[in-house]
């Protein structure tokens, strides 16, 4: 995953590369290095090969309330990915793995309000666990 992957939703939008100012691209590069390090513990232990796509990556304001994202929504800063999960095994991992959401310092929503995707952010939330409710 590379911070390119994050601002285009896996190529999904190229248009919003254009959109990502140098506070966003920053924030997406971490974003990317801190979900990819996860992903990789993920991959050893599950031996899955392919690379799953970004459902959701940056999006500006207006792509933003077209998906009913939060008004501070950390996709607006690039500090969210929403990653395919349709057989639920990345979430099932991060339910299992939270010490290794802790030490990548990543921040996942309750998989029971993410169906189909795992949304992993680099924002700390206020609840003290790496697995919050939206």
């Amino acid at each position: 995953m590379t911070s390119a992957d994050i601002l285009s939703s896996s190529g999904k939008y190229p248009e919003r590369v254009k959109l990502a100012d140098a506070y966003v691209r920053e924030n997406s590069a971490e974003t990317a290095r801190r979900v990819s390090m996860f992903l990789t513990s993920f991959n050893s232990v599950s031996k899955e090969s392919k690379e799953r796509s970004i459902t959701s990556g940056f999006r500006d304001k207006m792509s933003n309330t077209r998906a009913r994202g939060a008004k501070a929504s950390c996709h607006l800063f690039g500090m969210a990915v929403d990653i395919e999960d349709k057989d639920g095994r990345l979430d099932a991992f991060c339910v299992a793995n939270e010490d290794l959401l802790k030490h990548f310092a990543l921040w996942v929503e309750s998989p029971k309000h993410t169906p189909g995707w795992c949304h992993m952010q680099t924002r700390p939330v206020g609840t003290g666990t790496h697995i919050f409710l939206p």
